[in-house]
């Protein structure tokens, strides 16, 4: 699946479940190591928690793997609320 696919999955599962104002932020750190090269971390705009971590060799596969790691643990943190949208 294409990385913006994860990316427009995620905003639009947390946006049904916090709300049109939390902004999902990608904060990139490039690893020492060659491989992979980048991690990101992916968490909602002013929370302190972590929606999930994605790595890889460029940005975008970090980005996409992050958004992939975060949609699986919303879907487990909140599959009753999940549930009740679908």
């Amino acid at each position: 699946m294409a990385s913006q696919d994860f990316m427009t999955m995620l905003n639009e599962r947390k946006q049904a479940l916090f709300g049109e104002t939390a902004e999902i932020v990608y904060t990139y750190a490039e690893l020492k190591t060659s491989d992979p090269r980048w991690q990101v971390l992916v968490a909602c705009q002013g929370d302190s928690q972590n929606l999930g971590t994605g790595t890889g060799q460029t940005k975008e596969e970090a980005k996409k793997n992050g958004a992939q790691a975060a949609l699986e643990y919303l879907s487990k943190s909140y599959a009753d609320d999940i549930e009740e949208m679908d």
